[in-house]
């Protein structure tokens, strides 16, 4: 899953709890994570939930996959708010 790591050492990985669509089309969906301590002491240590919101873009690219684009790179725009929650 998704993973955010500190300078400090400290990590999370994001397993899905729960999904919502986002109001905005062509976005990526909203997320509550539930967070993982796979890290050290530090920073994102407490941390317990992760939530992406306020989604833009994100979606599949335009340009459908086929043999000729086979190898080829296509990169999609987004960004999202990421809330971290602590216990």
């Amino acid at each position: 899953g998704p993973h955010w790591e500190a300078e400090d050492g400290s990590r999370i990985v994001g397993r899905v709890q729960a999904r919502a669509e986002a109001p905005r089309p062509g976005a990526i969906p909203w997320l509550l994570l539930a967070a993982q301590p796979v890290g050290g002491p530090g920073r994102f240590a407490e941390v317990s939930q992760v939530q992406r919101v306020d989604t833009e873009g994100g979606g599949p690219p335009a340009q459908a996959c086929t043999p000729a684009s086979a190898g080829a790179t296509a990169r999609v725009p987004y960004r999202a708010d990421y809330l971290l929650y602590a216990s």
